[in-house]
């Protein structure tokens, strides 16, 4: 799995980011492309700790993922230099914050 996950690295088909507070991680989060036939699509998680909910850490890292995806040329028109918004999301125990981003949800 490690082997995978640095290989996916490499290729720039997946990427982690966290936040800190005084020097703690209080968010984790990574994107990352799908392959074979759906490698139009993309995966996001995100968690955010206790205590640091609610404050517009998951909205920055959203923001952030978003503009790392369009930067790869993932799921969007290249004449478009804004973020990709288009997408899905199935679960999630944050519904605004994938709304807030332009996402609908699939089922």
């Amino acid at each position: 799995m490690a082997t995978q996950t640095i290989s996916r690295l490499e290729k720039d088909e997946q990427f982690f980011l966290v936040a800190e507070v005084d020097k703690k991680v209080v968010a984790s989060s990574d994107f990352q492309i799908q392959g074979g036939t759906e490698e139009h699509s993309g995966e996001i998680g995100i968690a955010v700790r206790d205590g640091y909910r609610n404050l517009g850490i998951g909205t920055e890292i959203m923001k952030t993922l978003l503009e790392q995806a369009a930067s790869l040329d993932f799921g969007h028109d290249s004449e478009n230099s804004s973020p990709p918004t288009n997408g899905q999301f199935t679960f999630t125990r944050r519904l605004v914050l994938f709304r807030r981003a332009g996402f609908r949800k699939a089922f």
